[in-house]
Formats: structure tokens, C-alpha cells, sequence
């Protein structure tokens, strides 16, 4: 009996019929693998980008944080500053005040020549006026 069409088209193929499928899996499996690792490096990117991004983030909060710090400091110095040159003002002006109280006392309890010696009445007078003046500075 003379063989088929269908019988001579199995019979000549040069690859047996169980190869064809496991060569087609084989690169469809190598595919899904390389689709895989991919994915995978994609994903660790992606990590890597957010970790960075936070990182970024919590180190600008922290230099601002650090700059409002600094900020205050020099706030506070400019400030303390400010006021140990008003206190500075206000010593040199009680001193210049002193100054002036002493040359008025030294003036009014100075000796003069016997024609001109001061009564009892005008040391007094003298005596009241320069606590007088001084009533303000006098400590408690």
C-alpha cells in the first residue's frame, strides 16, 4: 500500500514531534525569566529612587531645621547685643553724671581764703543740695 500524504509528511520530518514544544517553552520560559529580572531591577530602581527621595527629604528638613536654629541664635546675640549697648549708654551716662556731681561737690566744700570761708548756713545749704542731687542714686 502506497503511504499517505499525511503518513510521508510525518515520516519525512527531520525534527520528532516533542522537540518543537520544548524548544517554543524553552524560550517562552527564558523570556518570562528575562521579563522577570527585569521587573525585578525595575522594582529595586524604584526603591532606590523613593529611599533617595526621603533621604533627600528628611535631610533638607533637618538643614532647615538646623538653619531656623542658627537663625534664632543670632536673633537672640543681635538681640542681647542690643541691650548690653543701651546698658553701656546708660553706665557711661551715670558716670559722666558722677563726674559732673563730684566736680560740683569738690566745688562746694573747697577752701577758700579766709575772706571767703563758708558759714555754717551754706555747708548746710551745700550738704542739701548734693543729697539732693543725688537722692535718685543713692542704693537701697
Amino acid at each position: 500500500m502506497p503511504p499517505t500524504f499525511v503518513e510521508s509528511t510525518e515520516a519525512t520530518s527531520t525534527r520528532p514531534p516533542s522537540s518543537q514544544p520544548t524548544s517554543s517553552r524553552t524560550h517562552l520560559d527564558e523570556q518570562d525569566t528575562e521579563k522577570r529580572r527585569r521587573r525585578a531591577l525595575y522594582a529595586e530602581a524604584y526603591e532606590d529612587l523613593l529611599r533617595h527621595i526621603e533621604l533627600s527629604y528628611q535631610r533638607d528638613r533637618y538643614l532647615k531645621q538646623r538653619k531656623d536654629i542658627f537663625q534664632d541664635r543670632r536673633k537672640a546675640a543681635q538681640d542681647r547685643l542690643h541691650d548690653i549697648e543701651l546698658e553701656k549708654a546708660d553706665l557711661l551716662h551715670n558716670l559722666e553724671d558722677l563726674d559732673f556731681q563730684e566736680e560740683k561737690f569738690c566745688e562746694a566744700f573747697t577752701v577758700r581764703p579766709e575772706e571767703e570761708t563758708l558759714t555754717d548756713e551754706e555747708v548746710k545749704r551745700g550738704f542739701e543740695e548734693y543729697f539732693e542731687l543725688h537722692r535718685d542714686n543713692v542704693p537701697e
